[in-house]
């Protein structure tokens, strides 16, 4: 197997509870041959050997016959490794009226999680990538124009849309931190999603007070912004 197949994130920081450092496997999930990797023929055992999570991106279930994901599902309930999806938490295209998060729960479980949890898989996290950047104000284009405060709520409305199918995974928020300020650090140019450390604070106020909890946080960076002298020091 070439290494390019995958990308090993390390994920060091919670924002719930102290744990141990996790390796994440996340290889792209929408190339083709992915499901060839999750075959009793795959050959990466010492790669296993050195994870704690697989992940997935949701979509890939979504085009995936059923025989593709038994397939999976057997070959990583042999492992000791913790399943793990990417998934969005909130689009625009679900709607921006006060049932956004319902919605879009029911959109990623419905055609896609639900497949995978029918045929015996784990779902122990869930990731959500840019649920407030992409509703909020000044955030992503094509945006509802919301408060963050208001993208929050709409986004605990999810997890707990979600929880009444999967009512022990833990949830992970991403975001990503080019298109914020934080603190003295400016936004890469062309974009200004607002400063970061403040929507984090909103963020964990609505869904601490709503009873849910996020397992960790991911800044979401390009490489090779770090060589950027406006943007070093994330």
């Amino acid at each position: 197997m070439k290494a390019t197949a995958f990308i090993l994130l390390l994920i060091p920081l919670t924002l719930c509870a102290q744990t141990d450092k996790q390796f994440y496997m996340s290889p792209s999930s929408m190339r083709n041959g992915f499901w060839s990797l999750l075959t009793p023929e795959a050959d990466w055992d010492t790669v296993k050997q050195e994870l704690d999570v697989f992940l997935m991106h949701v979509n890939v279930l979504k085009r995936a016959t059923e025989q593709q994901i038994r397939t999976a599902v057997e070959m990583l309930n042999r492992t000791d490794l913790e399943i793990g999806f990417e998934v969005g938490g909130l689009r625009p295209f679900s709607g921006c009226d006060s049932l956004a998060g319902e919605r879009h729960a029911q959109s990623e479980w419905g055609p896609k999680l639900r497949k995978w949890v029918s045929l015996g898989g784990r779902v122990d996290y869930l990731w959500m990538d840019s649920p407030i950047n992409t509703m909020k104000m000044n955030g992503k284009k094509g945006n509802c124009g919301w408060t963050a405060r208001r993208a929050a709520e709409e986004m605990v409305d999810y997890m707990k849309e979600v929880r009444r199918h999967l009512p022990d995974v833990k949830f992970g928020l991403v975001e990503p931190v080019p298109w914020f300020s934080v603190g003295p650090y400016p936004p890469h140019p062309g974009n200004n999603y607002g400063d970061l450390p403040a929507v984090l604070d909103t963020v964990l106020e609505v869904v601490r007070n709503r009873g849910e909890k996020l397992f960790g946080f991911f800044s979401d960076s390009p490489y090779e912004y770090s060589d950027d002298p406006r943007t070093q020091g994330w």
